[in-house]
């Protein structure tokens, strides 16, 4: 908590000794000369000081609210294990927003992706950033979300990726080589982006890779966008499981 509200305190200093209009955020329309490190490394022009949005949620508004309806009305919104920023706007927005985790305390319910207790076809909206490449039953995970999307409905995703084909190979080993080998002890594989979408399509689902540096061009300075950044949105396939 404490550190919690150190940072809020930063931020608020950091707007007030920045003023620019250099940065906009499309998350709360703020102006700044820009943006506040952030992180282990203090990556430069990261968060906004007036929302808190990190660049993946910058990137995930822009397309909100350029390619979408989504913040609109009261639609059914799941997100899967959701880091603090989201879980507080989430619940801000007009939407009907439940968030999950698989560790009680840390979502509105305790709930395992491979496992959830939800109706089928009950949610407009899935919202799964970096959670898929933590879940040894990946596939399971994929089948719930097809399972309790509407036939209209899409999921944003996004995972870490590397080359073309998913690493797996040590996935049971100890969490020491697999954060030599993925990033983080308790990844347990690294996703190649044409497997990961056949996967996603076995699962019965269709997928859009959307390339940030692509997608939003004209606002990846102002937005202190990474332009390599990946997401994909996903779809309940309308012909079904792939063969």
């Amino acid at each position: 908590m404490k550190s919690g509200l150190r940072r809020r305190a930063y931020l608020a200093g950091w707007r007030l000794t920045h003023p620019g209009p250099d940065r906009k955020c499309p998350a709360c329309q703020i102006s700044v000369s820009r943006f506040a490190p952030f992180g282990v490394a203090h990556r430069p022009d990261a968060q906004c000081p007036g929302c808190g949005s990190l660049e993946r949620h910058r990137a995930l508004w822009l397309y909100l609210r350029q390619r979408t309806d989504l913040l609109a009305g009261r639609l059914r919104v799941l997100a899967v294990a959701p880091d603090a920023y989201l879980e507080r706007r989430g619940r801000e927005l007009p939407w009907d927003y439940l968030s999950i985790d698989a560790e009680p305390g840390k979502a509105m319910r305790t709930m395992d992706l491979t496992r959830l207790d939800l109706p089928g076809s009950d949610r407009d909206l899935l919202i799964c950033y970096h959670v898929l490449e933590h879940i040894p039953d990946d596939r399971a995970a994929m089948a719930e979300m097809r399972r309790v999307l509407r036939p209209d409905g899409q999921a944003i995703v996004q995972v870490p990726l590397s080359a073309e084909e998913t690493d797996e190979r040590f996935r049971d080993a100890s969490p020491q080589v697999r954060a030599e080998h993925y990033g983080q002890p308790d990844h347990v594989r690294l996703y190649g982006r044409t497997d990961f979408v056949r996967r996603l399509e076995a699962a019965g689902l269709d997928a859009e890779e959307i390339l940030v540096g692509d997608a939003f061009a004209d606002q990846l300075e102002a937005a202190a966008l990474m332009p390599d950044e990946r997401f994909f949105v996903v779809r309940p396939s309308p012909t079904g499981l792939a063969a």
